[in-house]
């Protein structure tokens, strides 16, 4: 029964990984004239990929990534070039996406914004920042900073112009200075206590002082911090605040 169990467990092991193989790979494989066959109508796209990390390596050393790796139902497209229902990545779910994605991309961004994000939540695709072909930008990024993020959070780009605000569109800070990491669920992104985002810049609030405020630690009961009182983007009012704080009533504080 012992060595049944440990018969089981290896073949069960061996299964596994065989199917953890990016299945594209094997199928690029099987067919190595693949991206050459691609580019016999497809000529330029060799060159829209030339200089980024998708560069095809022509008799290289390694592997190198190939046209299917990205369209994995090309083998009906070569046999009828009329056929042109190809995957095409920028225009599937999010979940497929990412799963084409995932087969090269072994990294914590890759594996949490495909579980655990709220952009994959709303199904929004690696495509919406990520472009691949004729793209030399750092990170593949469709954009710079705040462009990119303006692409989908136009609300957002409408709190700039306020005022008082971060100066975003001035070039002055970026998006991500204060949204340090999108693999989180919650809405701010950032990649530590929600103050301590802030003192990151404003550390002459840093205290510590004998007599907290206690609206704006990290433990009051609002849970919002600085933002409390302060809006994160932009605000009518002065030192960006959410409501007057004027007498005689003294809205914000009461």
């Amino acid at each position: 029964m012992r060595n049944f169990n440990s018969l089981a467990i290896i073949i069960l092991t061996t299964v596994i990984l065989v199917f953890m193989l990016p299945w594209n790979s094997r199928t690029a494989e099987e067919h190595p004239g693949v991206v050459d066959d691609c580019l016999d109508c497809h000529e330029d796209y060799d060159q829209s990929l030339a200089g980024t990390v998708h560069q095809i390596l022509k008799n290289a050393s390694k592997r190198s990534p190939a046209c299917s790796d990205c369209h994995p139902d090309f083998l009906e497209h070569l046999e009828d070039p009329q056929l042109t229902n190809i995957t095409n990545p920028a225009a599937v779910s999010a979940g497929q996406a990412s799963s084409l994605c995932r087969l090269c991309h072994f990294t914590d961004h890759q594996q949490r914004m495909s579980e655990n994000n709220i952009h994959a939540e709303n199904d929004v695709n690696c495509s919406a920042c990520h472009k691949v072909h004729n793209n030399k930008r750092s990170g593949l990024l469709h954009d710079r900073e705040p462009e990119l993020c303006y692409g989908c959070h136009q609300q957002v780009r409408g709190e700039f112009f306020y005022s008082y605000r971060h100066p975003v569109d001035d070039g002055i800070v970026t998006c991500s200075e204060c949204h340090k990491t999108l693999d989180r669920l919650d809405q701010r992104f950032t990649a530590q206590s929600l103050n301590g985002t802030c003192l990151d810049c404003h550390n002459e609030f840093q205290g510590p002082f004998p007599f907290e405020h206690q609206a704006a630690v990290d433990y009051s009961t609002e849970e919002g911090g600085c933002l409390n009182c302060h809006a994160a983007h932009g605000s009518n009012l002065p030192r960006m605040l959410v409501q007057p704080l004027d007498p005689p009533d003294y809205a914000l504080c009461s």
